[in-house]
């Protein structure tokens, strides 16, 4: 059976971001704030490099951040110290560490929600902390004042450089999640890909003739046909987008990123065999399932809805469960009347549909009488059966030359 195919596969990231980290989260009007699969609070000791991604307020300002004082606030960093507004005054980090806001490799994108005191609160915002959402102001000299929006008293309050301000109006910032990803540029790492098969009985049938001579008998049979794909859960994507994936045959794939694909359908399949007269054959439809798996490196690219395009170069693990051949397995023909299996060679199985366009058929010689039946190495021969070529004659040598001498005697003249 095919088990265990959910091995962890650790993959090291361009932009690791280190284990002290909590994914961001984003507010619900009427549920549960959601997690967030592209940012992360991170945490910074103080006067030290911010981690790689770290978002930044502005071409001009410093990163985002968070600290810890009456809750959690958020502001700024400068020069390694995260800075805050809160109640008119503005709080600093100081000694104590402080979380900057990461881009999980490089893959979050932000946008901006418009928000103002006496509208209605759309969702989506990045929480600070609950009733605390991450935004800025704009002010009309083009300067960008980071903070946040307070929920409960519904205030903006951000920082103007030294001064903490408030405001009744503001942009709340949130996570723009793409609408669908495309991967191309897919390489296997075929060094490490593993494949396997296994037979699986879909479905059984049996053929019947009780005409007088033998004769083709035709049945078609319903089996389920079941396949599955997945391109690994990749760190800073969105699980459930639909991903349209080319592979290095050209072949495409429609998948729902970040989980298991499982496509079910049902299909039918004509099966026919020349059965000899008053007899029956039971058959047995085989898929053989096979399984590939190989580590992969392509290009991710996020689609957004203003049509903008973002791509990275990823690593993850690949799956793919598929049909591969579909196979007719005859049984010995059994007379309608006693039962008891016909004695002669007949086919053993067929291949219906196969990764290639031929079709073999396979057979095997029958056991003596009262010998226990086994498995037999299979020959592979044409669909129809074939008997041996009869053996020309060989004649002695003496009587061979004797012949010869006749036969010219008679030849004179």
């Amino acid at each position: 059976m095919f088990e265990g195919w959910w091995a962890a596969l650790v993959v090291a990231s361009v932009w690791a971001t280190g284990a002290d980290g909590e994914a961001a989260r984003m507010n619900q009007v009427s549920t549960s704030s959601l997690s967030s699969s592209t940012l992360q609070w991170v945490d910074v000791e103080p006067g030290q490099p911010l981690p790689p991604g770290a978002l930044q307020v502005s071409e001009e300002g410093g990163a985002w951040c968070r600290l810890s004082d009456h809750g959690r606030l958020g502001g700024v960093v400068r020069d390694g110290i995260c800075y805050a507004p809160f109640l008119g005054n503005v709080v600093s980090s100081g000694s104590d560490k402080y979380e900057a806001l990461v881009s999980i490799n490089g893959s979050a994108r932000l946008k901006e929600i418009e928000w103002s005191r006496p509208s209605a609160l759309s969702p989506g915002g990045l929480e600070v902390e609950k009733n605390r959402l991450l935004a800025l102001v704009r002010t009309p000299k083009g300067a960008v004042l980071p903070g946040y929006v307070d929920l409960q008293n519904r205030r903006a309050n951000v920082l103007n450089g030294d001064v903490a301000e408030k405001y009744e109006e503001a942009v709340i910032l949130s996570e723009d999640e793409p609408e669908r990803y495309e991967m191309d540029g897919i390489l296997w790492d075929e060094a490490r890909a593993n494949e396997f098969s296994e037979d699986i009985l879909l479905n059984n049938l049996t053929l019947e003739n009780p005409g007088a001579e033998a004769q083709e008998v035709k049945q078609t049979v319903e089996y389920a046909m079941k396949e599955e794909l997945y391109f690994g859960n990749v760190r800073g994507t969105v699980k459930g987008v639909t991903a349209t994936v080319t592979g290095p045959g050209g072949q495409v794939w429609e998948v729902t990123w970040g989980i298991v694909s499982t496509f079910q359908r049902v299909k039918m399949q004509p099966v026919s065999l020349e059965v000899p007269p008053g007899a029956a054959v039971d058959v047995k439809l085989i898929g053989v399932m096979h399984k590939y798996e190989s580590p992969y490196t392509g290009q991710l690219t996020a689609v957004y809805k203003d049509k903008t395009r973002r791509a990275r170069t990823v690593t993850a693990l690949h799956h793919h469960l598929y049909l591969a051949e579909l196979r007719a397995d005859y049984g010995r023909p059994r007379s309608l009347d006693s039962g008891r299996e016909l004695e002669g060679d007949f086919p053993t199985s067929e291949v219906l549909i196969a990764s290639t366009t031929t079709t073999t058929t396979t057979t095997t010689t029958p056991a003596p009488p009262g010998t226990p039946l086994g498995p037999e190495p299979a020959s592979s021969i044409a669909t129809a059966e074939t008997s041996p070529a009869p053996a020309l004659p060989v004649l002695p040598p003496p009587l061979l030359v004797c012949c010869l001498a006749l036969l010219l005697r008679l030849a004179r003249p």
